[in-house]
């Protein structure tokens, strides 16, 4: 895809999963909710796990309707981060990936 000045525009794909990785390591280190990015142990996510097992689910539930309530990608974008962390906790309890 080219813009009308001809510059080159990542496709869409590339795009949404930028913002997925900025939300998952650099919002999510400002916040204070992990320093540990895409790869490494993410404290609050396993407190979430282990006291409130269903706030994963529930997050995704939450901000996709938001999502589309208000047209906001950015909530999609959430939903994208919170995906990730599941699959991520689920490969490595299934031994696809590394903690």
């Amino acid at each position: 895809m080219k813009t009308a000045s001809n510059a080159k525009v990542k496709p869409l794909f590339e795009q949404f999963m930028a913002e997925v990785r900025e939300q998952i390591e650099s919002k999510a280190r400002r916040r204070g909710y992990s320093e540990a990015g895409t790869e490494g142990y993410n404290p609050l996510f396993e407190f979430n796990k282990q006291f409130f097992p269903c706030h994963p689910q529930g997050e995704i539930v939450y901000k996709l309707v938001r999502g589309m309530e208000k047209k906001d990608p950015e909530d999609i974008v959430k939903v994208a981060a919170w995906a990730f962390l599941i699959w991520k906790d689920l490969a490595m309890d299934n031994g696809r990936g590394h903690k």
